[in-house]
C-alpha cells in the first residue's frame, strides 16, 4: 500500500475528498491512531473531526494512485505546518 498524510480542514474538504475517492477501484483507508477507516465513507471521516493529520493508505496500482494523489493534492500534508497535533 502506498501512504500519504492528509488534513482536512473543513466538511466540505472531507466531502470532495469522498466524491474523488470513490472514482478509484482501489482500497482507500485513513487511520488516527488505532482507528482505521474507509476513505469512501463520509460519515466516519466525519467522526475524526477536522485539522488533525491523518495516515491515507491507497491499495492499487502505481497509475491510479498517481492519478489518485494529484486530485487530492490541496489535502496533501507536505510539512507540519497545516495540523494542530503533529
Amino acid at each position: 500500500m502506498k501512504e500519504l498524510h492528509i488534513v482536512f480542514e473543513s466538511i466540505q474538504d472531507i466531502e470532495q475528498f469522498v466524491q474523488i475517492a470513490t472514482r478509484y477501484p482501489g482500497d482507500i483507508q485513513v487511520t488516527e491512531g488505532q482507528r482505521i477507516l474507509d476513505g469512501k465513507a463520509i460519515m466516519g471521516l466525519l467522526s475524526l473531526g477536522l485539522n488533525r493529520k491523518l495516515k491515507l493508505s491507497y491499495g492499487g496500482d502505481e497509475v491510479e494512485f498517481d492519478k489518485f494523489s494529484k486530485q487530492i493534492n490541496d489535502y496533501l500534508i507536505l510539512s507540519s505546518e497545516r495540523t494542530s497535533n503533529s
